[in-house]
């Protein structure tokens, strides 16, 4: 049986830079906890990256583009990812996917 580490990425501030771009920061709580800042355009792009594992930035960013669409993006795109705040991923050396309770709260985001 495959054994899953939770990656737990906070978003502790989210702001519109431009009607293209989002910056959030945040931390990340994968058996170590580390400070992060990225900035949305549709992709996830590094201002600082370095803990965060590629195969869960792309999973992140699929949820981004899931919740937010295409930009440009409005205000309303800053409080979603407010509201959601911790965007929950079990890792294996395998996989990743979202964790089952974070795939509901998702989910539900989407279809409001």
């Amino acid at each position: 049986m495959e054994e899953f580490i939770n990656c737990n990425l906070i978003i502790d501030s989210a702001r519109r830079k431009t009607p293209y771009t989002i910056i959030l920061k945040g931390t990340i709580n994968s058996g170590f906890t580390a400070r992060f800042e990225i900035s949305f355009t549709g992709k996830v792009e590094g201002i600082d990256l370095a803990y965060i594992p590629t195969e869960v930035q792309k999973i992140f960013e699929e949820d981004l583009n899931r919740l937010l669409g295409d930009s440009p993006f409005d205000a309303s795109a800053v409080k979603i990812i407010k509201k959601l705040k911790i965007f929950t991923y079990e890792r294996s050396a395998k996989t990743v996917q979202r964790h089952r309770n974070f795939e509901k709260r998702l989910n539900q985001e989407i279809m409001s």
